[in-house]
């Protein structure tokens, strides 16, 4: 933490103006996309804490030590004198005193008259040490102004200065899809909000002005949102990929865009009237219309909030190279974030004075203890404080004091009502909802809160007093409730620690054994200080003890895994995605240049639930047993019939069955999204994975032949079923311009993520049957003449029952046999090769790499299966994925080049029999290799050796 005298003596401007505003917005944007300058910006998060998550702010706090400054100009080349250099990952950010950060400041501009008098920096406004320590907003403006020269320099003599994400052209192009989706859909549910106030207003016995007011404020709603859409539309339908931001948000017509403006505010100001005069009517024919509108009420004042998420998220994949372009969507992103901050604050002052006229009836005398001072409300909900009891109190969060309050009617009964969490500012809770009186049970004022305790992400602790001495726990009954309460009480507090419960057998007093519950305490960083300290720089207890009145025994095993240690940060960070599909159009999502896979190891997304451990669950040998037969045909025999290639199968419309889930897919690649959804059917609704391709053809021929071949592929598909083969439930028609495959929901992701999770604590035995059923699935695919082409870890799907299914082949290679007396086949069969490579590289067959050079075509087949089955069994083996000691694709591609193949493990992960079937694989030329079937066959025996 920074101390706080230095805090005082160093404030950033005050009460910045809209044009400093949007500048700080344009200069950090550009900034974070800077690899070099990116751990300045991380690492002033950490240490300077801000109630306001402010752009504004955040970049003034960085510059304002002085030393990341010296990172932009040693960039440019001009270098950092002796007693000025110093590293991010060991700068002293906590004690860094005034007089060090003047020298910085003074080297800074001495650095910059120098390239501007080498003519290396074009000259500008003249910087004083001043204008940092103490200018206000002009002297801020003109170190903004300098840094912005620098990045000029930077940008042309540099055109690759700004990194991207990785996939940050594919991600753009399909959040530019989704926003004009979503806008869509908004203009549509306007509509009808609309509609449905319009027959309210014609009844004249209901006449009512906040009814009025609502009609004429959307009818300027609705034109401000009919010219978005549509400039949407045009813009990417172009697929310039170089938008006006400011023509589709209106910036350029003041007027136009005000009036929207004044008529969100108005709408968000009468929110809670007009609520309860919708609320108030009793007519059928009126409830009807009225539960139209406020179905959507609240979010049409949520618009701009949206704007704002997928805007940000907009920026952060698009190149500053197009100046004009990324300007105007910063001054977007400005605009809507200034637009959704009014918003809130507004619809925060309206609801404080609404709860301070319900509470004044319902506390009585007791609303002595709250009066202005307590400053404006935060959340109010119900919370149980007693599972064994359902005790709860109603709970009011505000600025200055925390209420905990009982019910004179019940307590043991929690009712959230139609609460849907996070509650938006302008909404009210469940507690403020009712009508019964209050008894106060705590008044805790905000500035005496001490510590947070979080408990298995679902349970928090807080502690109050001048040492702590009183605490209270309270057990959040959804997920996303525990998650708002969180985010608002860690300001108030100067300890949070993270805690997962793990249960255990103890020794009673008379010798029998016990059941309790122990807590460890996970996410810990200690800062060498003897305090510990999470992502956000703030202090955290290491203590893991759970109080002694504290119910965690009751709530039953809730550790995260079977090896009941806290989940890894990283792992929690995405645990709401999982892994579909190819990992070509799957890739990473939203995580740190550090974390980025060099490959496509942690392509797979983690489960949405916990993945179980094989030593989990209790199951019997893989229901398919295998019969060797003739190369041309596998039987695969199961306790109940035998399956091959079905030749009669039908593809599924289930367009009207199948309903998305959420606004966003879970994934994206570089040819298409994956949409989590549910299938509703009449035996019971499942979860399932819908692939969305998006065809980039312009043309009418084009697209045609996109249609063709994915019908193609499609029927193909549908006529495979094995038990380690993902099936092809059906298609759907209305997630896309084209047909989007429905399959199911692989909960527990790919081999890779599994491996990664699991691999210290799985057996040999374990791996082996893995090996033999991706054996099953590949022969299988052989057998029906498909080459798979992109087999790989991270397409080798685990089902709920801990079994293999392969996944992508549907969209990789088709083989159609042109000579039947022609045994090679890199010669009789047709391939068609529809994935490309990309980061498959580590799995993919060396062949077609040293072949890279000849005149003939390389053409893929049967063999090319094999060889990536060699490199996935030694992934499965060993754990980790092939050239794992090399850090990029550039180095395996030169090794593969070159016909080096992996190092093998230690022999206690691969031992001689099983290395052995690996170089089998891995033989050139390609027709030395094994049939999938003889593999098959293998990796049956190698399996019953171990058995």
């Amino acid at each position: 933490m920074i101390p706080d005298e230095i805090q005082v003596l160093l404030q950033p401007p005050r009460a910045p103006n809209a044009q400093l505003r949007l500048e700080s917005f344009k200069t950090l944007s550009r900034l974070q996309l800077i690899f070099e300058f990116r751990p300045w910006l991380d690492f002033t998060r950490e240490y300077v804490r801000r109630r306001v998550d402010s752009p504004h702010l955040l970049l003034w706090d960085c510059l304002c030590f002085g030393a990341p400054l010296n990172t932009l100009l040693e960039l440019l080349g001009s270098p950092t004198p002796r007693h000025l250099m110093v590293n991010v990952d060991n700068f002293d950010f906590e004690h860094v005193t005034i007089q060090q950060r003047e020298a910085f400041f003074v080297g800074f501009i001495q650095r910059v008259n120098l390239l501007e008098s080498q003519g290396r920096l074009s000259f500008g406004e003249v910087l004083r040490a001043e204008d940092f320590l103490y200018g206000g907003n002009a002297g801020y403006s003109r170190v903004i102004q300098t840094v912005n020269r620098v990045l000029l320099a930077l940008q042309a003599s540099y055109p690759g200065i700004y990194e991207l994400p990785h996939g940050s052209t594919a991600r753009r192009q399909s959040l530019v899809l989704q926003l004009t989706e979503i806008e869509r859909v908004y203009n549509a549910k306007l509509a009808q909000i609309v509609d449905s106030a319009a027959k309210l207003y014609e009844d004249d016995a209901i006449a009512h002005p906040s009814l009025e007011g609502f009609i004429v404020n959307c009818s300027r709603l609705v034109p401000y949102h009919s010219h978005v859409l549509k400039s949407l539309c045009e813009a990417t339908s172009s697929g310039a990929g170089v938008e006006q931001w400011s023509f589709v948000f209106a910036l350029h017509n003041k007027n136009f865009f005000t009036k929207m403006s004044i008529s969100y505010r108005s709408i968000c100001a009468n929110y809670l009237t007009f609520k309860s005069f919708l609320n108030s009517l009793t007519s059928k024919s009126q409830i009807a219309e009225a539960s139209t509108v406020l179905r959507d009420l609240s979010d049409v004042i949520q618009r701009f909030t949206e704007y704002w998420v997928i805007l940000q998220a907009i920026v952060s994949v698009t190149s500053p190279m197009e100046r004009e372009s990324y300007d105007s969507l910063c001054a977007v992103v400005v605009e809507a974030k200034q637009m959704s901050d009014s918003l809130a604050d507004l619809g925060r002052a309206l609801r404080t004075m609404w709860c301070y006229s319900q509470l004044s009836t319902r506390l009585g005398s007791q609303i002595k203890s709250l009066d202005d001072a307590a400053g404006n409300i935060l959340l109010d909900d119900c919370l149980l404080v007693d599972p064994s009891t359902g005790k709860h109190y109603s709970v009011f969060l505000f600025e200055e004091i925390l209420l905990c309050c009982t019910d004179y009617r019940r307590s043991d009964f929690v009712d959230l009502g139609h609460s849907r969490y996070p509650l938006r500012p302008w909404e009210i809770g469940c507690a403020l909802s009712a009508q019964y009186p209050l008894a106060v049970a705590f008044s805790i004022p905000t500035s005496r809160l001490r510590s947070l305790h979080c408990i298995d992400a679902s349970i928090f602790e807080l502690t109050w007093g001048d040492k702590s001495e009183c605490s209270i726990t309270f057990y959040p009954l959804t997920a996303q409730q525990y998650s708002q309460w969180i985010e608002l009480l860690e300001p108030f507090v100067s300890r949070v620690s993270h805690s997962t419960s793990v249960p255990q057998y103890v020794e009673g007093e008379d010798g029998r054994s016990m059941y309790s519950v122990s807590i460890l305490t996970t996410e810990e960083h200690d800062n060498g200080s003897g305090y510990k300290f999470w992502k956000s720089g703030r202090r955290r207890t290491s203590s893991g003890v759970a109080r002694p009145w504290s119910l965690i025994g009751r709530l039953g095993y809730r550790s995260e895994n079977s090896s009941m240690l806290g989940p890894d940060a990283k792992d929690k960070d995405v645990a709401d995605a999982v892994s579909i599909l190819s990992p070509n159009l799957l890739p990473t999502l939203f995580i740190n240049r550090d974390d980025l896979p060099k490959s496509p190891l942690r392509l797979a997304f983690p489960t949405e639930e916990d993945i179980p451990s094989l030593h989990q669950v209790t199951f019997t040998e893989s229901p398919i047993e295998y019969a060797s037969t003739e190369a041309s045909t596998i039987t695969l025999v199961n306790s109940m019939h035998s399956k091959s290639c079905r030749q009669d199968s039908s593809l599924l419309d289930l367009s009207e069955n199948v309903i998305k889930e959420g606004y966003y897919p879970i994934a994206h690649g570089g040819y298409s999204d994956v949409w989590k959804a549910t299938w509703k059917r009449d035996a019971g609704d499942i979860k399932v994975a819908v692939k969305v391709l998006r065809n980039a053809s312009s043309g009418h021929s084009s697209k045609n032949k996109f249609l063709q071949r994915l019908q193609q592929e499609l029927d193909i598909w549908k006529t495979l079923s094995h038990s380690h083969v993902l099936e092809l439930c059906g298609t759907v028609s209305t997630f896309g311009q084209s047909l989007s495959m429905v399959c199911p929901w692989m909960k527990n992701g790919s081999m890779s993520k599994y491996l990664e999770k699991y691999g210290d604590i799985l057996t040999v035995e374990e791996r082996l049957r893995f090996i033999n059923e991706v054996a099953a699935g590949l022969a299988y695919l052989h057998s029906c003449s498909i080459v798979h082409g992109d087999l790989t870890g991270s397409n080798v799907l685990i089902d709920d029952d801990l079994h293999v299914r392969l996944s992508d082949f549907g969209l990789s290679t088709v083989l159609r046999e042109e000579d039947h007396n022609d045994d090679n086949d890199n010669t009789s069969i047709r391939s068609v090769y529809t994935s490309n490579l990309g980061g498959s590289v580590r799995w993919a067959d060396a062949h077609l790499f040293q072949t890279l050079d000849d005149e003939k075509s390389t053409v893929i087949g049967p063999s090319s299966d094999i060889y990536s089955f060699g490199s996935v069994m030694l992934e499965i083996l060993s754990g980790r994925m092939p050239y794992h000691y090399l850090r990029t694709d550039a180095q395996v591609v030169i090794q593969l080049h070159q016909g080096i193949k992996p190092r093998r493990p230690a022999s206690t992960f691969v031992d001689d029999n099983q290395w052995d079937l690996i170089q089998k694989c891995w033989q050139m030329p390609p027709e030395n290799r094994p049939t999938a079937q003889e593999v098959l066959d293998i990796t049956q025996t190698l399996r019953n050796l171990k058995s």
